[in-house]
């Protein structure tokens, strides 16, 4: 048997079973049979829902966080500045500078480069 005692029960009812008065069974008798089915389908349809949101939201922000890294590398490595260190060591391109070393950096107590940035 290839389907579910469930369905066959359902499928007896839709066709099999003598109605009064000759009167088919609508589909909410047929969703008084299946509830539990569908409920469960719904949940795992809702489940399923929100994990494909969670994974967008983690793509958003990954897409948001190169774009932060880009500008930080537009405003802090100008290849025709690059002869002038002074160049980014005044004003508001220091502070740039300085949030960039501070997070691509960073070292440990013991002097080793900071790797895990979570």
């Amino acid at each position: 048997n290839r389907y579910s005692a469930d369905f066959c029960g359902i499928l007896k009812f839709v066709l099999f079973t003598q109605h009064a008065k000759e009167k088919l069974p609508t589909v909410w008798d047929v969703q008084s049979l299946a509830w539990h089915k569908l409920v469960n389908e719904l949940q795992q349809s809702y489940a399923h829902i929100d994990y494909l949101e969670n994974q967008l939201a983690k793509e958003h922000q990954n897409g948001r966080l190169f774009s932060l890294i880009s500008k930080l590398g537009f405003i802090t490595e100008r290849p025709e500045h690059r002869n002038d260190p002074k160049w980014s060591e005044t004003g508001d391109r220091y502070l740039v500078k300085l949030f960039r070393d501070s997070v691509f950096h960073s070292v440990d107590e013991g002097g080793r480069p900071q790797i895990d940035l979570g």
